[in-house]
């Protein structure tokens, strides 16, 4: 959330602090709204990315055989498949494998024991997974605010602005990246390092022009010619 926020915020963040409130406010309302506006065209019980994840588990379900345990209140299977063996509680929303506890979704587990009760696996998706829960999150809103000129007039005397401090330098925009975001990163340049090789008498550390020793048999011409 605060890289998202941080990359929002990259052509606000460098204007006075008032406009800088100001356009992150029109910006919040904006976001908003366009939600609001996605929300009203859904017809589902559940948001539509939940839904996406739970058609795939759907699939991987079919892998799995559940076998009712017995009890009186029906929501007690032990589902297995591949090898294993989990438990899932339907009344509780638990599965052994945890899954279902940690995103809200029923896992591959126990959408094969809702089935086997012929139920709808979206009735045992978390409340908050909902698109009920989505229109609450949005149902407030931000109200209009007017300009200056519209403002009512006021006999008290009008605040001086905020002294002016400029550092040196050029500002900077960009972010100061911490040293372990810079590991393992591909595009990052590797300094080449290479020892210089005279041409003439054939030895590392130094260049043809400043060499002082004897050529070599192979760059030596004069001998080289008849």
């Amino acid at each position: 959330m605060a890289e998202v926020w941080n990359a929002k915020i990259v052509g606000y963040r460098s204007k006075p602090k008032i406009t800088l409130l100001e356009e992150l406010r029109c910006y919040i309302m904006r976001r908003m709204a366009t939600h609001q506006r996605v929300l009203g065209t859904v017809r589902g019980k559940i948001a539509p990315a939940q839904q996406k994840k739970l058609d795939k588990l759907k699939v991987l379900s079919n892998s799995w055989t559940p076998t009712w345990t017995g009890n009186l209140q029906q929501d007690m299977y032990e589902v297995s498949g591949r090898g294993d063996g989990v438990g899932v509680n339907l009344t509780t929303h638990t599965c052994a494998c945890n899954v279902w506890q940690l995103t809200g979704l029923p896992c591959e587990h126990a959408i094969a024991a809702i089935c086997q009760k012929n139920e709808a696996a979206e009735n045992y998706v978390y409340q908050w997974l909902t698109v009920d829960a989505l229109h609450a999150t949005y149902a407030h809103t931000l109200n209009p605010v007017n300009s200056d000129k519209y403002w009512p007039a006021s006999d008290e005397p009008k605040p001086l602005p905020q002294k002016l401090k400029r550092p040196f330098g050029r500002p900077k925009k960009h972010r100061k990246k911490d040293p372990s975001e810079d590991q393992g990163s591909s595009t990052k340049k590797v300094k080449r390092t290479y020892a210089a090789k005279c041409t003439k008498c054939g030895q590392t550390g130094h260049y043809a022009k400043s060499c002082n020793g004897p050529p070599t048999s192979k760059t030596d011409k004069s001998q080289a010619r008849p």
